[in-house]
């Protein structure tokens, strides 16, 4: 019964307190709701997108096996779709696999014209309809109501993703043109869809049919870049996978990559943890700049209440029950603040998840966690009770004769041993609600260095207050009564420049190094692409004449010449050294021999213009050796990345020994740079090796395959000469008529031709045999209009490189076929005259050869950033919310203080109008401060994370200083217009009587 009684009297006591501080109170709440709903509704944002990309993860898969092929047009391992799929298929007859579906996913151009839109690539998906994807379907936005298998029903019908929709301003029903390797071809738009994966979240994609997808590529026989597999269980999964990597892809060395919706899903979760606990992280700093309001509002409360609180000790009353009266109306905040602030979570939620569905390209389902919502509504209570258990602590220590008295000589709080034991609990209870919410010790440890720095920030703030409010006032009244006041009340003040100071420094930071990034990748990207238009796949006949036309335009300033292999062409690693990469990785450890073969295989080889577009030492820093320059165009040289060279150990001299196609090439590394990018950035390579453009072109001219029609045999043409053969013999004749060629240099055309053969091929004993053919007989082939008539030297076994069944010099085709290679144009336009001159190029050379624009790559880059950029400074300015009421808070409390001052001056004949310029004055002063500061705290937040993603260098944008500093002036005044609205009108009489 005496428990319940005295339960009783501490609700009583705090409801009576809380209610007669009504603004204060209400402040408080305020603080409390926002920092609670920040955490709710940044947690359940983050557990809905858990939900929704754990839960659909063989949708977003594609299905429980996936199989990823080299990108058509441009493979160089062996691989066999016919041979893959009939093995895919003996799965599926075996019972092994359920259902598996393909698709072609490929990049192309578009010469749509319409206002605003300068994006003149997109992605395109052949499907099979019906099949793709094997699970769910895919989420079709517009026309609402429809599902997605029935929107594509003609051959030239696309559906559009959202993304693409946006970037081209297209609706359902416009046309979007497309340009292939078919010329141009113009879709009808029937929907527009929920669809990612690679350039589908970059460009956007158009998903089309199969057939039509074979069609534009010019592909006679069927072809996927990736293969998708549906099982009925997990154990039968694990067999399909086992069979395809031992059956299939290492009995045919297929360049293939087996990944499985398992170990996709652990991926998914590890992308994920990051952001998760970000998200966590930035509700946890709202939840600290709530605390300094909270724990400034009680502490201040507790020191008006001095007088009260030592008539209750005089009286009897136990500092332990001082302590619970303090820590019941503490309950009682935190109980209602919680509860309101989990109702705004929710409502916050849904916001956010609409946010998060642009930020992960995907629909996301929103999931009310009971869980979430419990653990925010337990964390608000129990954070308010640890922010009131110190200011608490400290009222119950205080002496009754002291206060009643009005006597000097308390002991310092800061040096009581109780103070220290309770600050010591709390922040351990603080610890365990923030490993629950952030589940890393690292963070949390953090997390309370980040408090350290709060609170030496604070100490630091409160001598730059007592410095500013020494500032001559040049005999302005108000000015120097705001100062006066700052000074008086600096603790209170520190507080909230501390409030405002994280918040705009973390919007502005984030906002800041989104602008850096862009910066960064601007200067990078010219570094590396040194032009303004390229004009891609010209034929060598045309370049010339090409080249003339645009030197006499008078917008621009150079012409280069590339080949269109921009971002190099894969080879493999056979010899360091002239020891076989088997021999030489044998001494590595296991992991790190591992990771070196798997990057054997499938490295890239870049090609750099070093004429027209040197190597920038700032994107490429040089470490060891040299950068390539004008010396090393045409030669076997090579520079490699510090990545390379942590991979393979290679060092400046070493000698690299490439397999391309069926050829090797020595190549001498010359330099080591350390990237700016990953890898080097483009045109380079997954090891970052680079060599000049003339040698890449000279490799590929040297080692390639091409496609030939036979058009006369011994000087007769086809037709002719299969009317002279058996009529079996006849149609295998015509239908083989088309053939792989295979191309010889470097050298390696010696092993079939002398030095002088200008007009020798080579054949396999199965063209021998169908065509009837013997040495000395001849063959007219014939390409783009251009033919040659070669003579037969050898009949070999063949079949020769990939299928080849002719071989043949590059010396005996580069006079007759000028167009067998293809070339890429770069203008550089003169100053100002770039988008001037991208619109003529294209007028004279699109739709015929595809017109590309570097701004478009920047423009895409730089839409990508904003829509990382701006989600993250979201999640920020919830710190700000909170630190707008903190602000409010603590002008009203600093007002109050002023009660008598500002009746003393109403009393002396001062108007409404005179005090609140006063107190304008004042909360301006406080936000110059708070400005400043908030560009010291943007700076260190810019500073750590240019560290974390390597753009050093790259300046802050002066619009967002000045931006973050205004800002500041303005929350501090509009925070301030409530209680400094109220003051002004307090009447001199009632407060005079008080007195």
């Amino acid at each position: 019964m005496l428990e319940n009684s005295k339960i009783s009297i501490y609700s009583k006591y705090a409801t009576t307190s809380l209610l007669r501080r009504k603004q204060r109170t209400l402040f408080s709440l305020l603080a409390i709701a926002i920092s609670i709903s920040s955490i709710v509704a940044i947690s359940l944002m983050g557990s809905s997108v858990n939900y929704t990309l754990q839960s659909s993860v063989k949708y977003y898969f594609g299905g429980d096996l996936r199989l990823d092929m080299e990108t058509i047009g441009f493979r160089t391992g062996e691989f066999d779709f016919k041979e893959t799929e009939e093995f895919v298929q003996s799965l599926k007859d075996s019972g092994t696999i359920q259902d598996y579906t393909y698709l072609i996913d490929t990049v192309r151009g578009t010469d749509i014209q319409r206002e605003g839109v300068t994006q003149t690539i997109l992605g395109l998906r052949g499907i099979e309809l019906g099949k793709y994807p094997l699970y769910d379907e895919i989420p079709v936005i517009e026309p609402k109501g429809v599902r997605f298998n029935t929107l594509i029903k003609e051959p030239y019908d696309i559906a559009i993703n959202d993304i693409l929709a946006q970037n081209l301003k297209l609706k359902v029903g416009d046309t979007l043109p497309v340009l292939s390797d078919n010329g141009r071809t113009e879709f009808k738009v029937v929907g527009i869809v929920k669809e990612g994966g690679g350039v589908a979240d970059i460009f956007g994609v158009g998903i089309i049919k199969h057939e039509t997808m074979m069609e534009l590529l010019k592909l006679e026989e069927k072809d996927a870049s990736s293969i998708f597999i549906k099982t009925e269980n997990d154990s039968l999964m694990f067999d399909a996978e086992r069979s395809i990597k031992t059956q299939l892809i290492d009995r045919n060395k297929y360049t293939i990559s087996v990944t499985n919706y398992i170990d996709q899903n652990e991926a998914t979760i590890e992308t994920l943890k990051p952001v998760l606990q970000f998200f966590g992280l930035a509700g946890i700093i709202a939840l600290l700049v709530g605390a300094i309001g909270i724990i400034t509002t009680m502490f201040i409360s507790m020191k008006e209440r001095k007088k009260e609180i030592g008539t209750m000790k005089a009286v009897g009353i136990k500092s332990s029950e001082v302590i619970n009266f303090f820590l019941f109306e503490a309950l009682f905040l935190g109980v209602s603040g919680s509860l309101i602030g989990v109702l705004l979570g929710i409502i916050i939620s849904t916001q956010l998840v609409l946010i998060a569905e642009g930020l992960f390209n995907t629909v996301l389902r929103l999931v009310i966690d009971p869980f979430i919502l419990i653990y925010g509504f337990l964390v608000g209570v129990f954070s308010v009770l640890t922010f009131q258990i110190v200011p608490a602590y400290i009222g119950s220590q205080i002496r009754p004769i002291i206060v009643l008295k009005e006597m000097e000589g308390e002991k310092p709080f800061y040096k009581d041993w109780g103070f220290a034991k309770i600050v010591f609990i709390s922040f351990l209870v603080f610890g365990g609600i923030l490993y629950i919410n952030l589940r890393s010790i690292l963070l949390v440890l953090a997390v309370y260095g980040l408090i350290l720095l709060m609170f030496i920030f604070t100490i630091v703030t409160r001598y730059i207050i007592k410095l500013v409010s020494r500032f001559p006032t040049f005999n302005l009244v108000s000015l120097k009564l705001g100062l006066r006041s700052i000074e008086r009340n600096h603790w209170t003040v520190a507080t909230a420049l501390l409030a405002i100071s994280i918040g705009l420094g973390s919007v502005g930071g984030v906002l800041t190094t989104g602008e850096g990034l862009k910066d960064f990748v601007a200067d990078a990207f010219t570094s590396f692409a040194d032009y303004d238009v390229q004009i891609n796949g010209i034929p060598d006949s045309k370049i010339s004449n090409m080249e003339e036309r645009l030197l006499l335009m008078e917008e621009v300033k150079t012409v280069y010449k590339t080949g269109d292999e921009f971002s190099g062409f894969s080879v493999n690693i056979s010899e360091i050294n002239g020891k076989s990469v088997s021999r030489y990785l044998s001494d590595f450890t296991e992991d790190k021999r591992k990771i070196a073969e798997e990057r054997c295989s499938g490295a890239n080889l870049g090609g750099r213009n070093l004429e027209f577009n040197p190597l920038n030492p700032i994107t490429y820093r040089p470490i060891k050796g040299k950068l390539l320059g004008k010396e090393d165009i045409g030669k076997n040289n090579i520079i490699i990345s510090t990545q390379c060279v942590n991979t393979f150990g290679f060092d400046v001299g070493d000698t690299i020994t490439f397999q391309y196609n069926d050829y090797f090439f020595d190549m001498k590394i010359v330099g080591v740079y350390q990237p700016s990018f990953q890898g080097g950035g483009p045109p380079s390579s997954n090891l970052g090796i680079l060599t000049s453009v003339e040698t890449v072109d000279r490799i590929i001219r040297s080692s390639s395959n091409k496609e030939f029609n036979i058009i006369e045999v011994n000087n007769i043409k086809l037709k002719d000469y299969a009317k002279q053969l058996p009529s079996d013999q006849a149609k295998s004749i015509l239908i083989i008529s088309k053939i792989n060629v295979n191309i010889l240099g470097l050298g390696q055309e010696s092993k079939y031709f002398d030095s002088y053969d200008t007009d020798g091929i080579v054949i396999s004993q199965k063209l021998a045999q169908v065509f009837g053919l013997n040495i000395g007989d001849t063959l007219t082939l014939e390409e783009n209009d251009y033919k040659k008539t070669f003579t037969i030297r050898n009949i070999s076994a063949g079949p020769f490189n990939k299928g080849a069944e002719i071989v043949v010099s590059y010396k005996a085709l580069s006079d007759a076929f000028p167009d067998i290679y293809t070339y890429t144009l770069n203008v550089i336009a003169k100053e100002g005259q770039a988008d001037s001159m991208s619109k003529k190029v294209k007028a004279m050379f699109s739709p015929e050869y595809y017109v590309f624009e570097s701004s478009e790559v920047l423009s895409i880059v730089n839409r990508l950033i904003d829509q990382v950029v701006i989600p993250i400074s979201l999640l920020a300015s919830f710190s700000l919310f909170v630190a707008i009421i903190v602000i409010s808070n603590t002008m009203y409390l600093t007002i109050i203080d002023r009660k008598r001052e500002i009746g003393i001056m109403k009393a002396i004949g001062a108007s409404n109008l005179t005090v609140l310029k006063n107190l304008a004055v004042e909360n301006l002063a406080i936000g110059a401060i708070g400005g400043v500061l908030s560009l010291v705290i943007l700076y260190m937040a810019f500073f750590g994370l240019s560290i974390i993603l390597q753009i050093g260098g790259t300046p802050i944008s002066p619009i967002i200083l000045v931006g973050i500093f205004l800002l500041s002036l303005v929350v501090s005044v509009v925070a301030s217009i409530i209680p400094a609205y109220n003051t002004s009108r307090i009447r001199p009489l009632s407060v005079l009587r008080y007195e």
